[in-house]
């Protein structure tokens, strides 16, 4: 196996003097996460979550309430290791869920 290297993801935001700031850095590992215990709507929550849509957005696709985005997205979450929706978003584009 050639070893593999980590990815850097960074945010960067624009202020009016048109100067970037870094407003969140991470180096992530390149392995895949399984999804293989995922349920199908935590599978399609995961999707609506890597194209940046909000809890209530997902909601309203979905035809359920946010609070249940919400507790889908505390699960995935939870299952995958993730602290942050960046984390997440990371993981579904490894998997080509983006």
């Amino acid at each position: 196996n050639p070893k593999e290297l980590p990815m850097r993801f960074s945010a960067k935001i624009i202020r009016r003097n048109s100067v970037p700031e870094t407003v969140l850095a991470k180096t992530c590992s390149r392995s895949k996460v399984s999804l293989k215990n995922l349920t199908p709507r935590e599978m399609d929550i995961l999707r609506h979550v890597s194209l940046g849509k909000t809890s209530k957005q997902i909601g309203e696709d979905l035809h359920i309430s946010f609070h249940t985005v919400n507790n889908h997205r505390q699960n995935l979450l939870h299952k995958l290791g993730c602290k942050t929706v960046v984390e997440l978003t990371r993981i579904a584009f490894q998997n080509g869920l983006m």
